[in-house]
C-alpha cells in the first residue's frame, strides 16, 4: 500500500511530462489501479490526449505516395489504456476528416485506380487493430470512406466533378447525439 502511495505522484508526474515519442512505463497498469477511474480519465483528459490530438493535427500527414505512420503508430499504443469513447472521439476528430479529404482527393482524379483505392483503404483499416476499429466512432469513419468509393464507381467518369465531398465532422455530431441516447 505504501509503495502504492508513492506511485501516485509518480504517475501524475510522469503523464505531465509525457511527450509521444516516450514509450508508456510498463507500471502504468498498476498506477491505473490505484486511480478512481473519474480521476484517471480526467488526468489523461489533461495531460495526455491534448498531446496525441496535436500529433495527429500537427504531424500526421496522410499521403498515399510515401506514408509516415510513426505519428499514427504512438497514438495508438494508448488503444488500451484510454477510454474507448474518448479514443474513438478523439481519432474522427482529428484522423478521419484528414484521412477522408485525402480519400476524396484521390477519387476525383482523371483515370483512378479502383485496385489502388481499395488497397489503400484496407492498408489504413488494418492499421488499426480489430477491437479499435469495432469502436463506432472508428467504423463510422471507414463506412463513410468505403461509401465515398461506392459512390465514386457509380458516378464513374462522372466523379471529378459530381462526387460530393464529405463533412465528416457534420456527421460525426449526429451520429454521436444519437448514439448518446443508447
Amino acid at each position: 500500500l505504501l509503495e502504492m502511495e508513492h506511485s501516485l505522484p509518480d504517475a501524475r508526474r510522469f503523464l505531465e511530462s509525457w511527450a509521444v515519442g516516450d514509450e508508456i512505463p510498463t507500471e502504468l497498469p498498476a498506477w491505473i489501479e490505484t486511480f478512481d477511474v473519474r480521476d484517471w480519465d480526467a488526468m489523461l483528459l489533461k495531460y495526455v490526449i491534448p498531446k496525441l490530438e496535436a500529433t495527429l493535427r500537427d504531424d500526421l500527414r496522410i499521403d498515399p505516395r510515401h506514408q509516415n505512420m510513426q505519428p499514427l503508430e504512438q497514438v495508438l499504443k494508448w488503444a488500451d489504456i484510454i477510454r474507448p469513447s474518448t479514443f474513438s472521439h478523439f481519432l474522427e476528430t482529428e484522423f478521419f476528416p484528414k484521412w477522408l479529404d485525402i480519400l476524396f482527393i484521390w477519387l476525383i482524379q482523371p483515370g483512378v485506380s479502383f485496385e489502388e483505392v481499395t488497397q489503400w483503404y484496407s492498408f489504413w483499416k488494418d492499421t488499426f487493430k480489430e477491437s479499435v476499429q469495432a469502436l463506432p466512432g472508428i467504423d463510422r469513419g471507414f463506412t463513410r470512406g468505403l461509401e465515398l468509393m461506392n459512390k465514386a464507381i457509380e458516378l464513374g467518369p462522372d466523379a471529378p466533378t459530381h462526387l460530393e465531398r464529405i463533412d465528416f465532422r457534420a456527421g460525426m455530431q449526429i451520429g454521436s447525439s444519437s448514439e448518446a441516447g443508447r
